[in-house]
């Protein structure tokens, strides 16, 4: 078989490959075969490539990772080629001719004949470009779970600490002839209030901040099995606007539902009597709107949240209501009573990252019309929950 026909099997050969190959003679390293796969990714004819050395690294538009243009002699085909050097998954970068920059895994090797003397150098290289995107885009995401994780367990810290000291307040308020199993449920609704905000929290794969119409439902459906009879016809009704809060204040806000729902049940309503509790949360004029209706039993004539023989429950829901920068109103109107927490929006709400929709039907002015309208004055009674004092 004549030379020229040896190499042309060698070039085809040489194409087959899944790799960009270039071959370079000894020891001037004239580059005097670039592969089709390399012709292709580079968007050149192999006569614009094919060159002698000094022209390298211009030529073909090789860079080192800095920006800097290397000497020829730095090239992995250089060194091969001229030193007899092993080249192993060295990465520099190339710029396409339609300017696209890119990253490839070189491996250059010398070729030697039968007297061990180099005659020519090769390298194989091929595009890493997608590889390295994935592999920062990992790494970015391993550090942003790692940061999460820190952060969730800060935060999972803070709240058992929190919790823990609402235990340790309702123990050493406990009296005598107080019914444990009425404390323990009690405990036991605080705990389930914070576990409905973590477990949407755990949904939404954010530990920062969490949309309060997606953990509020969780939290009135949590009260409602433990406190509302539908047999009986009681009803425990929610309207929440979409708006975006922090983790610590939406734990702040799901444990004043709770203290405030739980109150109407345990002190408004006699015990084999229909419940009709609403809920709401709405932004009026520049503020958050929280709010509890009940039509039970009302409250009596001078009554404050804050005054100082207040149960626990109502300590809760005061210092629950400071944590969001906010205060503690109750109304009295037509049959129905309803505590209301108000705060600026500027406290808590995630700049730019917040949405804050009407509740339907709602007008511009919260008013206690609009927000009892499915809590129903339908009896009268004589008798007032001042049970709210002395709430476990």
């Amino acid at each position: 078989m004549e030379d020229a026909s040896r190499v042309q099997i060698i070039r085809e050969f040489l194409d087959q490959i899944p790799e960009a190959i270039t071959l370079a003679t000894a020891p001037d390293v004239t580059i005097v075969h670039v592969s089709k796969m390399g012709q292709e990714f580079l968007h050149k004819p192999a006569s614009d490539l094919c060159l002698p050395l000094g022209q390298h690294s211009a030529g073909w538009k090789l860079f080192r990772h800095d920006g800097s243009i290397p000497d020829d002699l730095e090239l992995p085909l250089s060194r091969a080629t001229r030193d007899g050097e092993d080249v192993r998954a060295e990465e520099w970068i190339v710029r396409t001719s339609d300017g696209e920059q890119k990253t490839i895994l070189c491996n250059a090797s010398p070729i030697r004949n039968s007297q061990g003397d180099i005659v020519a150098g090769a390298i194989a290289w091929r595009d890493i470009t997608e590889l390295k995107r994935v592999q920062a885009e990992l790494a970015r995401l391993s550090e942003e779970r790692d940061l999460l994780l820190r952060e969730l367990n800060h935060r999972t810290m803070n709240t058992i600490a929190m919790l823990k000291s609402l235990i340790d307040l309702q123990t050493h308020r406990v009296s005598r002839d107080q019914d444990p199993v009425e404390v323990l449920q009690s405990i036991s609704r605080r705990v389930a209030a914070v576990g409905a905000l973590y477990h949407h929290l755990h949904l939404s794969g954010s530990v920062e901040v969490i949309e309060i119409s997606a953990f509020l439902p969780a939290v009135v459906a949590e009260l409602r099995g433990c406190l509302f009879d539908g047999e009986r016809g009681d009803t425990l009704s929610l309207e929440a606007a979409e708006q975006v809060f922090s983790s610590e204040a939406a734990t702040s806000i799901a444990l004043i539902v709770n203290e405030l729902v739980t109150n109407a049940c345990m002190h408004a309503y006699k015990a084999d009597e229909r419940r009709t509790v609403a809920v709401a949360f709405q932004c009026v004029d520049g503020q958050f709107v929280l709010s509890v209706v009940d039509d039970g039993c009302g409250l009596s004539d001078g009554f404050s949240p804050s005054q100082s023989n207040s149960g626990l429950g109502m300590k809760v829901i005061q210092g629950m209501a400071r944590r969001l920068g906010g205060d503690v109103s109750v109304e009295r109107t037509d049959g129905r009573t309803m505590f209301m927490v108000r705060w600026r929006d500027q406290n808590q709400a995630q700049a730019g990252n917040k949405r804050v929709l009407p509740i339907p039907g709602a007008q511009n002015r919260l008013s206690l019309d609009a927000i009892s309208a499915r809590c129903p004055a339908d009896r009268s009674r004589s008798a007032v929950h001042d049970g709210l004092v002395d709430n476990p």
